[in-house]
């Protein structure tokens, strides 16, 4: 479960965050399968890093308040623009980890604060806030923490970079970050389903043929749950807002070739009143 929950983030850092969401999907899945109750926070808090860098906010919220995660809480705060709040939430949390010497503790809320205080517009503090953040991480090497917390951090990074706050540090923390490419005129729509994953092409193949999420569940031997997450991927990477419309805009697109192995895997989604037998594939 804990290998799980460390893949995700992984995952998270570099950029994949459709996998992420399925990977958390699959060790939710096993938690409550196996009666790991005690895991269920812990994926909760990565889930709700998923659910931020989708921009699914309400949901995100949500889930940090039924686990009663502050930090993640402080996070959504700070997605919806509330940087006052989330240093309200913060500050005694940080200060209670100071008093203890809860090394971890004192690191993410130090953190979370000097990103506060930047969307604040309180550059000086930012940069002091960040100064003692990447004290207490650098002799532990706790520095994937900074990564998990996405382009804000990214850009408060640079900034620290610019002012000469421990410029080596942050060299090699902005190198650990996903490169941001801008994007080409034209190729998101052109290529779109170039972006899918093998298992969301052989889902929305399923989906095109009118199959329920059981029974999509039952042919690829998935969750719904994990079914759903796929949707989801799908419905975000096509920017629409239900199956009906994801396939709608999947027969608009160019046939995807995904390469498994030495095999050529090609789901193609047929046009509307055509059956599909969907290509099979590994998991």
């Amino acid at each position: 479960m804990a290998c799980e929950i460390v893949h995700a983030r992984l995952q998270l850092a570099r950029g994949d965050v459709a996998g992420a969401a399925v990977t958390l999907a699959e060790a939710e899945q096993d938690a409550h399968a196996h009666h790991f109750a005690q895991q269920l926070p812990e994926i909760a808090a990565a889930r709700v890093l998923v659910l931020l860098r989708q921009g699914h906010l309400t949901t995100a919220a949500e889930l940090a308040q039924a686990h009663d995660l502050p930090l993640s809480q402080a996070r959504v705060l700070l997605a919806q623009g509330d940087p006052a709040a989330a240093l309200a939430l913060l500050e005694p949390l940080r200060r209670r980890a100071q008093e203890r010497r809860w090394v971890d503790e004192q690191l993410s809320t130090t953190m979370l604060a000097a990103l506060a205080q930047h969307a604040a517009g309180e550059s000086g503090q930012a940069m002091d806030m960040l100064a003692e953040a990447l004290a207490l991480a650098e002799p532990g090497g706790l520095l994937r923490v900074f990564v998990d917390e996405g382009v804000p951090m990214a850009r408060l990074l640079r900034e620290a970079l610019a002012h000469g706050v421990s410029p080596d540090l942050v060299r090699r923390l902005l190198a650990a970050f996903p490169v941001e490419s801008p994007p080409r005129v034209g190729a998101a729509t052109a290529h779109l389903a170039e972006s899918l994953t093998q298992r969301e092409l052989e889902v929305l193949a399923l989906v095109a043929e009118g199959l329920s999420n059981q029974a999509i569940a039952g042919r690829l031997v998935l969750s719904v749950h994990t079914v759903k997450v796929h949707a989801r991927n799908i419905n975000g990477k096509f920017g629409v807002s239900n199956r009906t419309q994801a396939v709608a805009r999947a027969r608009l697109q160019p046939p995807v070739t995904h390469l498994t192995g030495s095999r050529e895997v090609v789901p193609a989604i047929p046009p509307s009143g055509y059956a599909a037998t969907p290509a099979a594939g590994p998991c």
